[in-house]
């Protein structure tokens, strides 16, 4: 659908919201995705301090922190039940590419059933130019140490002015879009997100997915997108009010609407889990995960509990007559 037509739908939500319910119904029938996942920030410290940002400390804040890789094993030591370990993390110098390296060898080692899903493009931007390496160099490093798949993090809005707008200098548009575009030629899948609820117009909206439709047509390696509503809280840009929940479901249903990507996410703790089931109408078809220890969105002020049980997620999909359909990184179905 071209994005006339969706700005025409935009102005009738209980018909965008059934077109985009019944393009996700004839792919996945009644079947909701879930994974039972932790969410491992390795380091809070970040030498970027975008504007939008809750999660960034320095180096000498009392609640910065850096994982290391004994840490994260005994954080992962009870959890065998996961499926699934997704990593993303400040960028700190102090954080060396070895010790990434060889925190994935540890996951590996102690949870060794589960799919690793690591690092943003943004990372991958900064460890190429911390040890002088090709981005494909990382690339390949995060695939030897057993990681299926991108994050899809840093996207924010695909448009310099966006990017200006919320005091980020960090990754260009170009840049994260070459990223993703190597990791997919090198057999890594990946995510890809959307930060809304700030400054965007819906076109803006409409040009970033676009973008991505234009990637994912080349390279078909995109799996998921996760549209991610902006949390105020603890920002430069506390003043501005969170969006609404409409906002959130049409964001949702064009996202359906004009990308080829499979999987359109509702992110629970951005969201909320209520709107997550009402998203599951309007053209979303996987609800995340567990979601252990998520920080992020918290600290930005979302008001959702900290991690959710997956039987506390299949009865919210069975109470609306879904079907869930547990999953791993690569949506390979889980017994």
């Amino acid at each position: 659908m071209n994005s006339t037509a969706i700005k025409e739908l935009l102005n009738k939500p209980i018909d965008l919201f059934n077109e985009a319910n019944k393009k996700k119904s004839s792919l996945f029938g009644k079947n909701v995705f879930f994974a039972k996942n932790i969410h491992l920030n390795l380091t809070n410290i970040c030498v970027e301090k975008c504007g939008f940002c809750p999660f960034a400390r320095n180096k000498n804040d009392s609640d910065a922190y850096k994982l290391t890789p004994e840490v994260v094993a005994s954080k992962l030591a009870d959890l065998q039940w996961l499926s699934e370990v997704h990593i993303t993390s400040g960028l700190n110098h102090d954080l060396k590419w070895s010790e990434v390296l060889q925190i994935l060898d540890s996951i590996k080692k102690t949870v060794p059933h589960v799919t690793i899903k690591s690092l943003t493009a943004v990372e991958i931007e900064f460890y190429a130019k911390e040890e002088d390496k090709a981005i494909e160099e990382i690339i390949e490093d995060l695939l030897k140490h057993g990681s299926v798949s991108l994050t899809g993090g840093g996207a924010e809005i695909l448009k310099d002015d966006m990017r200006t707008k919320l005091l980020t200098k960090k990754t260009s548009p170009e840049m994260w879009l070459k990223i993703h575009e190597a990791a997919h030629k090198l057999g890594l899948k990946s995510n890809a997100t959307m930060l809304y609820g700030h400054f965007e117009t819906f076109d803006d909206i409409l040009d970033h997915l676009n973008l991505i439709e234009d990637l994912q047509q080349k390279t078909g390696g995109f799996q998921a997108f996760i549209p991610l509503k902006f949390q105020p809280l603890n920002t430069k840009f506390q003043h501005l009010s969170p969006a609404t929940s409409i906002k959130t479901l049409q964001t949702i249903a064009i996202s359906r609407l004009i990308l080829s990507i499979p999987h359109i996410k509702a992110y629970w703790p951005s969201i909320g889990q209520d709107c997550s089931l009402m998203a599951l109408w309007a053209g979303a078809d996987d609800l995340e995960g567990t979601l252990v220890d998520e920080k992020i969105m918290h600290e930005g002020g979302s008001p959702e509990p900290g991690g959710l049980s997956d039987e506390s997620l299949k009865k919210m999909i069975n109470d609306i007559g879904l079907v869930p359909y547990e999953r791993n990184s690569l949506y390979e179905k889980m017994q």
